[in-house]
């Protein structure tokens, strides 16, 4: 599942897994744009690989996205997922 905001929204994008059962979940926060001159592929450089076997909350900057890659079991599985856009604030500064 990918996350994303507007492109308009100068703020942050959320993620909050509420919910993880029989699951294994990776978040993965990636920029939008990658620039091959500098070498950046995403994440993997910034260290923003996040196993996850329970809930949490991420964020992003809105011209990023959250990834959320998860592999059920062999008979079942859930992730319950809820997301959101913010304007930054002051307290963002």
């Amino acid at each position: 599942m990918v996350f994303s905001a507007a492109a308009g929204l100068n703020g942050k994008v959320k993620v909050q897994i509420e919910r993880v059962d029989n699951v294994k979940v990776y978040v993965y926060l990636m920029p939008n744009s990658f620039n091959s001159d500098y070498g950046t592929h995403g994440i993997f450089e910034n260290n923003k690989i996040h196993p996850r076997t329970n809930s949490g909350i991420y964020e992003a900057p809105t011209d990023w996205s959250i990834w959320v890659v998860y592999n059920p079991g062999f008979t079942s599985g859930d992730v319950w997922v809820k997301t959101w856009a913010e304007e930054y604030t002051q307290a963002d500064v």
